[in-house]
């Protein structure tokens, strides 16, 4: 498929799955530029000043946890987040019928 077919493609794609897309390219543009690739350098406005920011834009398909929540986590000490971690795990090991 030619350049042009996928650009086509890809801006015919709904808003969600187009910020998929535009977010597994900054991943491997990433990686790239990891994996030593000069291919990239002039491409620097793909890193957020808020290094949370690209997760937080992403939030509506990546999670269906509230971005209020998540920032009520995030503002804990790491002590409590481990707490809140811990008890998670233990609740995804308990059958459904056991959770609240």
């Amino acid at each position: 498929m030619d350049d042009s077919k996928l650009f086509e493609l890809i801006e015919k794609l709904p808003h969600i799955p187009k910020c998929q897309v535009q977010h597994l390219v900054i991943g491997l543009v990433i990686r790239e530029k990891e994996g030593g690739s000069t291919d990239f350098d002039q491409y620097n406005v793909l890193m957020a000043d808020d290094f949370n920011d690209p997760m937080k834009e992403f939030h509506d398909y990546m999670y269906t946890i509230s971005v209020d929540f998540v920032n009520k986590i995030e503002k804990l000490p790491i002590s409590k987040q481990k707490i809140i971690e811990k008890m998670v795990d233990e609740m995804l090991t308990l059958p459904e019928s056991q959770t609240i």
